[in-house]
């Protein structure tokens, strides 16, 4: 993302492919954050804690999927090293 990229943007300033996927992600019990630079791209992150990885690692694993206006864009699990550093985990 853009430096200029600003977090905390709610449902209604996403591009409405992005709407769906929230609606999905909260009826599924998962979590998102949406970020903008200035309404005119839009960044979507969902995801939801992995205990069986998390606790196969004894740290917290998150499965997340990273999604543009036009859709999916990634996937990836990533998790938490002991100096606080979010780190992408080799799946």
């Amino acid at each position: 993302m853009p430096e200029e990229a600003r977090g905390g943007e709610d449902e209604g300033t996403l591009a409405p492919e992005l709407r769906k996927v929230v609606g999905a992600a909260t009826g599924s019990g998962r979590s998102w954050c949406a970020y903008t630079d200035a309404g005119y791209h839009n960044w979507l992150f969902v995801g939801q804690m992995s205990l069986p990885l998390s606790r196969e690692r004894s740290s917290p694993v998150v499965q997340l999927e990273n999604y543009r206006e036009h859709g999916l864009r990634e996937t990836g699990t990533w998790g938490i090293n002991r100096q606080a550093k979010w780190y992408r985990c080799v799946e």
